[in-house]
């Protein structure tokens, strides 16, 4: 949801008129045509129709980002869909709606969209390697990383060569781990971590696999209160069993991880885990078919 959208919302919520939202700075026609994403306002005018509506900047951005939140999540549970069942024509629809949903070159609707553009090609050269990607591109020329370069990270990082992955991976993992300090704001390290083990293992780079387990039980070991991450640890280390041909301590591992999610009554990744772990055990065997599974969390 963009700024004028977002103005719009909370000022019908509290039933301003566009007359008295825009007193003593902008027409209310400048105003309508803000609100419907034709024209923009200066800073000066926005902080002032904003204080006609009694909203601080922060419960703006706060509300911006609990809406653009939901709108994510709805595009999300699309593209799990059409991914996992394999419907190209589904994804390349999506695909095509997210990029004109797109407002600039680095709006989240962009991102989604070569999110699925890419991951249709990894299902026809599993082999591919996306090292002048826009994404690659964006994050290799953001000197100082925020939230959102760590999130593209994480949801991207398939595409970086396995060598440079790992370098990479080590200046980020020291970044992220920033976020362990707060308990709403864990599951960013713990994205991190498993994308980059799903990923080392596709690779065949068990030896990176392995420290990045290592390296998120250590974090677990903090009194880190995180079901999903205590769960997707055990699946993990059920894969780490596989691809070292233990598969009587990895199917031990994925017991576990069926007998949390029944426990804690986590129906929904009970489905998902289950999922996951039945292609694990049909297709260990195939060096040709490793599973890949990433979170897609992109908001704390």
């Amino acid at each position: 949801m963009d700024f004028g959208e977002t103005y719009r919302l909370m000022r019908k919520n509290k039933n301003i008129p566009l007359k008295e939202a825009a007193e003593g700075s902008i027409s209310a026609a400048q105003l309508s045509r803000f609100e419907n994403g034709k024209s923009m306002l200066t800073v000066d005018q926005f902080f002032r129709c904003l204080e006609n509506i009694n909203v601080s900047i922060e419960e703006f951005r706060f509300v911006q980002k609990e809406t653009s939140r939901d709108r994510y999540q709805e595009d999300v549970k699309r593209l799990e869909v059409v991914i996992n069942k394999n419907q190209k024509e589904e994804s390349r629809a999506l695909m095509k709606e997210l990029y004109q949903r797109s407002t600039s070159a680095y709006s989240w609707p962009l991102f989604l969209g070569d999110f699925i553009y890419y991951i249709l090609v990894l299902k026809e050269d599993k082999d591919f390697i996306g090292s002048d990607t826009r994404v690659v591109r964006y994050l290799h020329q953001v000197e100082e990383w925020g939230e959102m370069e760590l999130r593209l990270f994480s949801l991207f990082c398939f595409l970086f060569e396995p060598e440079e992955l790992y370098i990479f991976s080590k200046g980020m993992i020291k970044k992220a781990g920033s976020y362990l300090e707060l308990p709403q704001t864990q599951r960013l390290y713990f994205d991190i971590m498993y994308n980059l083990f799903q990923v080392f293992i596709y690779r065949k780079k068990l030896a990176y696999a392995r420290e990045i387990l290592q390296l998120t039980g250590q974090a677990l070991e903090k009194k880190v209160d995180l079901l999903f991450a205590q769960i997707e640890y055990l699946y993990n280390k059920g894969i780490m069993c596989y691809m070292e041909d233990q598969i009587a301590d990895g199917n031990r591992y994925f017991d576990q991880v069926l007998s949390i999610c029944r426990i804690f009554k986590q129906k929904e990744r009970f489905q998902q885990m289950n999922m996951l772990i039945d292609l694990w055990k049909t297709e260990h065997k195939d060096p040709d078919s490793t599973p890949l599974s990433l979170n897609m969390n992109l908001y704390l």
